[in-house]
C-alpha cells in the first residue's frame, strides 16, 4: 500500500500530539465528571494540527 505512506507521514505529528496530550499523564483523576470537556478540547487541538499539516503541506 504505497499511496498510504504519506497518510501514515501525515499523521506522524498528530499522533506523537496525542501522546503528548493524554489525559492520564495530564489529570491524574481524568474519569471525572469533567472529562468529556477535556478530550472535546483535546480533539480541537487535534483537530487544528491536522489542518495545520495538511495546508502546509499544500493537499
Amino acid at each position: 500500500m504505497v499511496f498510504a505512506m504519506p497518510v501514515k507521514e501525515a499523521f506522524a505529528p498528530l499522533l506523537k500530539l496525542r501522546h503528548w496530550l493524554n489525559p492520564v499523564r495530564l489529570v491524574p483523576g481524568w474519569q471525572s465528571a469533567s472529562a468529556p470537556a477535556l478530550f472535546r478540547g483535546v480533539a480541537l487541538v487535534e483537530l487544528a494540527a491536522l489542518v495545520v499539516i495538511v495546508i502546509s503541506r499544500g493537499a
